[in-house]
């Protein structure tokens, strides 16, 4: 077991083939952009997304999670989509990612529920 950072994630052995993924390091990376104030940065520097769907930190995340992941184009969001480990790590710790007021408009950004933890490539 390793020492939990910031945000509320502890790694642990996993001996079942259940939820295990090969991008394991990733979840570092969120502990990191929590700390250096990323979000934040992104937060007051990019307001492109509207009212309903995908906030900016979470699409500028997703960027920057493919290309830590090696994704070679857009379409490898999908890769990340796909791993069950990695969407349920990050969808564990997406509260600790968002502000408050971000966490509060989720719901209404949303027409349908939300499926997904990544943005689309459409979306993106």
């Amino acid at each position: 077991m390793l020492p939990q950072g910031v945000l509320g994630l502890q790694y642990e052995a996993e001996g079942s083939s259940t939820g295990v993924t090969s991008l394991a390091g990733l979840p570092l990376y969120l502990d990191l952009v929590h700390r250096s104030g990323l979000a934040a940065a992104i937060r007051q520097h990019v307001q492109v997304a509207g009212r309903q769907g995908w906030l900016d930190v979470q699409m500028v995340l997703a960027v920057v999670f493919l290309n830590l992941a090696g994704g070679d184009c857009i379409d490898d969001l999908e890769r990340l989509e796909q791993d069950g480990g990695f969407t349920a790590v990050l969808q564990a710790i997406e509260r600790d990612l968002l502000s408050r007021a971000e966490r509060r408009s989720m719901q209404q950004r949303w027409r349908r529920e939300r499926e997904r933890v990544v943005p689309s490539p459409s979306a993106l």
